[in-house]
C-alpha cells in the first residue's frame, strides 16, 4: 500500500524508490508453482473494469481456477490523451488540449518506464529469465 499512501504527493523521486520498494517485496513472496488457464478480459472500458457491469466476471473465472489478466487503467488513460492529439492533428482540435495530453501522456510514460525497468531487476523475473535459458541449453 506504500504507493496508495504516496500516490497524492508523490513526485518523480519518490515514486522510483516506492517502486522499488514495492519490487523488494513483491520478490519475497514465496512461489507457487501452480499451473492455471489465463483468461483475458477485453471489451469496453466499463465491462472490464467494473463487476456490475460482467456480472462479477473476475471472481467468477478465478473461482473456477483461472488466472484473470486485466489491462491496466493507465492504458485507457493514455488513449483518451491520443484521442486529444490525433484531434489537434487532423481533424482541427485544439492546440491546448494537444498540449495538456501530450504532457500527461509523457509523464505517465516516463513513471511507466521507471516501472518496467525495475520489474526487469526484480529477482522473480531474473529467475523465469534464467530457467527458459537454461531449459534451452538442455
Amino acid at each position: 500500500m506504500r504507493l496508495a499512501e504516496r500516490i497524492g504527493k508523490t513526485i518523480y523521486f519518490n515514486f522510483k524508490k516506492t517502486i522499488k520498494k514495492i519490487i523488494k517485496d513483491f520478490d519475497s513472496i514465496a512461489i507457487q508453482k501452480i499451473k492455471k488457464p489465463c483468461v483475458g478480459v477485453v471489451g469496453e472500458i466499463l465491462v472490464k473494469f467494473h463487476p456490475d457491469a460482467n456480472n462479477n466476471l473476475v471472481s467468477a473465472l478465478e473461482k473456477e481456477g483461472a488466472e484473470v489478466i486485466v489491462p491496466d487503467i493507465t492504458d485507457f488513460i493514455n488513449y483518451c490523451s491520443f484521442d486529444d492529439i490525433y484531434k489537434h492533428k487532423y481533424i482541427d482540435g485544439s492546440f491546448k488540449n494537444r498540449a495538456i495530453a501530450f504532457i500527461a501522456s509523457s509523464y505517465i510514460e516516463r513513471l511507466r518506464s521507471v516501472i518496467r525497468k525495475t520489474l526487469k531487476k526484480a529477482l522473480i523475473f531474473i529467475l523465469i529469465k534464467l530457467q527458459k535459458t537454461w531449459q534451452k541449453s538442455v
